[in-house]
């Protein structure tokens, strides 16, 4: 190759690259102006897509982090759970297959009440719907979903039970004391049956 031709090609990439950035860096700008203005509910990043939801339209947008590209234009979501809410967040937290999930929280405009779940949307339609719960486990006193703690291919590494546990511990002068906590075993479900919400468990071990 004549030097002319490797200066050309360098040339080329280099402006590719610069091109890479700015649109990295413009997208970043958007989305922190929108977040600012208040035209926007921040949701975050997964994978190579930067995602911000619009209040007014009820809209998630997803754009390409190296390209600037719009990947996605979901339907719009539902009405706010309660109307003028003291606050509301959408936070995109992760994909699984052909879905977006979203967890969503919402408080009343006094805050007396509060409400969190999440949304599923599918890439390729924009369609919205929401996640169907899975069966609660009960620890620290009260109902949790299960914590994802890991994505695998097509499984997660979810809590999946939760019982009571009590052990003894000994104070400084020697005498025992109970304390009551709460033991919760790790299992393993499909992407599917996470989706639909079936509690369909490969368990694995228990940790505190």
């Amino acid at each position: 190759m004549k030097f002319a031709d490797k200066l050309a090609l360098g040339l080329t990439l280099l402006l590719a690259a610069l091109l890479t950035v700015y649109n990295i860096w413009t997208q970043d700008r958007q989305f922190t102006a929108d977040l600012q203005a208040g035209t926007a509910v921040g949701c975050g990043t997964v994978g190579d897509t930067v995602y911000a939801f619009d209040p007014e339209s009820r809209v998630l947008t997803g754009c390409g982090l190296l390209d600037g590209a719009r990947r996605l234009q979901s339907d719009p979501f539902p009405a706010p759970v309660y109307e003028a809410p003291a606050d509301e967040n959408l936070s995109a937290v992760r994909r699984l297959g052909d879905w977006l999930e979203l967890e969503y929280s919402c408080f009343s405009r006094d805050r007396s009440e509060q409400t969190s779940f999440s949304y599923l949307v599918e890439l390729k339609t924009g369609q919205v719907r929401r996640k169907p719960d899975l069966p609660e486990l009960v620890w620290n006193g009260y109902g949790h979903q299960p914590t994802v703690y890991a994505q695998l291919q097509d499984r997660l590494l979810v809590d999946c039970r939760a019982e009571p546990y009590d052990y003894v511990e000994y104070g400084q002068d020697g005498a025992p004391y109970t304390i009551h906590s709460d033991r919760r075993y790790l299992g393993l479900i499909t992407y599917e049956d996470y989706l639909s919400g079936t509690p369909d468990y490969t368990m694995l071990e228990a940790f505190n």
